[in-house]
């Protein structure tokens, strides 16, 4: 009797993945692209989002994450270790496009260490210095996050012995 429950929860658990994952990517999503200005929200803030959509029923946080895995795979979102990109396209404006330019490190010459190496300072200055540009922008992005998102995509790295200071290979 118990491994019968058992086996008929999993199958009703089952069959709600489609639906928490189209009700996630054509209802919540677009509407926290509108609202949110923070370009990074924390896995938890995102998993509390979905949890609070009136129409995703959550059996568990197994379903959770795996509703995040489904959405990163299908290129609605980016799944970093500690946050989530709910918007590709801004990610790469504000964060990708200001470290890749070579012009964005080479106003700070006594910060630059050398060719490639930057302290998290100087890209967090790069990524203020790029937003000013912009200034019609209401996306907010903190240098955190974005560094995180940087070395998960391997655009950058961090030196062993040098603490908070990064490679980024293309400089």
């Amino acid at each position: 009797k118990f491994l019968s429950t058992v086996k008929k929860e999993l199958l009703q658990t089952a069959r709600k993945y489609p639906s928490v994952c189209r009700t996630v990517e054509k209802r919540l999503l677009p509407r926290l692209r509108l609202e949110r200005r923070d370009l990074f929200l924390t896995k938890t803030e995102f998993t509390s989002l979905v949890k609070a959509e009136k129409q995703v029923r959550i059996i568990g946080n197994n379903i959770l994450s795996d509703v995040v895995e489904f959405l990163h795979k299908m290129g609605q979102i980016v799944s970093l270790k500690r946050h989530v990109v709910l918007n590709i396209q801004q990610l790469s404006f504000f964060v990708l496009g200001p470290v890749m330019s070579p012009d964005s490190f080479h106003k700070y010459p006594k910060m630059y260490l050398r060719d490639g190496w930057v302290t998290k300072e100087v890209i967090g200055q790069a990524l203020q210095d790029f937003k000013k540009r912009h200034q019609e922008s209401v996306v907010e992005v903190d240098v955190e996050p974005a560094v995180e998102a940087l070395e998960e995509l391997g655009v950058c790295f961090e030196l062993e012995d040098y603490p908070d200071v990064y490679c980024i290979p293309s400089h």
